[in-house]
């Protein structure tokens, strides 16, 4: 249930980015620019040293399994192309079907992609509770419950607070919205 939610507020969030993408405003507003690779496994790796406390031994195979799971992980293909900049508003009926179009097409890349990286995070997670010791692990699942939970309260509140985003149909489904609201 609780990824559903996150998977519509995501969405909402993608819909809200490209419905605000004027010209003079910030195209990713409140989010972290994407990184690369390699500065996303050093800054990965030496946030856990600093957590966990890990040992030299335990830092260089973090290092190497950070490095495995670079590409799986870092969230940095999820980004939107800012589009030409004009309001939905002023759009034609066939403009916002097309639009509406791309949105759910983006959405169901988003959401494979999301399956993806909870597929891989289960793999590195299971790598991992293997590298850190017992009070490490716990300290590092309880950590990734809080950011989690932190990820949902942020989407909910972009999404003007109402639990569930745009339900479960996207753009059209109970308590969404869809090319005939604008």
């Amino acid at each position: 249930m609780k990824m559903i939610n996150f998977l519509a507020a995501a969405a909402g969030v993608l819909c809200a980015v490209s419905l605000q993408a004027q010209e003079g405003r910030p195209e990713h507003r409140g989010f972290p620019e994407p990184v690369s690779d390699s500065v996303w496994v050093v800054n990965h790796t030496q946030e856990m040293v600093e957590k966990y406390n890990l040992t030299p031994e335990q830092e260089s195979q973090v290092r190497e399994l950070n490095l495995q799971y670079a590409d799986k992980l870092n969230f940095k293909g999820m980004r939107h192309e800012r589009g030409e900049g004009k309001d939905i508003r002023s759009m034609s009926e066939e403009e916002r079907m097309a639009f509406f179009q791309q949105m759910q097409e983006r959405m169901g890349e988003m959401q494979e992609k999301m399956q993806q990286m909870r597929e891989a995070r289960k793999v590195y997670e299971e790598a991992l509770e293997g590298i850190l010791d017992k009070d490490q692990f716990k300290a590092y699942r309880k950590d990734r419950r809080r950011q989690e939970g932190e990820m949902q309260r942020r989407m909910q509140h972009r999404m003007g607070g109402r639990p569930g985003g745009m339900g479960p149909g996207g753009f059209g489904g109970p308590g969404g919205f869809g090319p005939d609201d604008f």
